[in-house]
């Protein structure tokens, strides 16, 4: 094995936690299914989504008529990234804002599929 030893050690005290929790909240489906990956019983891991207070990021009156807005997203196109969220959400504000772009750069991963959307 060529980690370094405190990866080791990182990893041991890593699972000891694990072991002790009553409870341990994954910010995301995918930190839920690592924890399962690495043998934490899955009735321990309860999802609680990152969040965001989106009242500070809604903007319904804005008008995007006057502006022709084009939206890009970097990364690996997959359910760990949102990318399927981002794809949903896209749908509606393209039938209200039929003038803006959005342009994927990225390894699509075969769990999202595109034609779907």
């Amino acid at each position: 094995d060529k980690k370094p030893p405190v990866f080791h050690r990182m990893y041991a005290h890593y699972m000891k936690e694990a072991t002790l929790a009553d409870l341990i909240l994954c910010g995301s489906e995918f930190v839920k299914q690592s924890c399962v990956f690495f043998g934490i019983p899955g009735e321990k891991c309860v999802v609680l989504n990152y969040g965001a207070d989106i009242s500070e990021f809604s903007f319904p009156n804005r008008d995007f008529s006057r502006t022709r807005l084009k939206f890009v997203f970097v990364g690996t196109l997959s359910y760990r990234k949102g990318a399927d969220l981002l794809l949903k959400v896209w749908q509606d504000f393209i039938r209200i804002n039929p003038d803006c772009e959005l342009h994927l750069f990225g390894e699509v991963l075969k769990e999202i599929k595109l034609d779907s959307f």
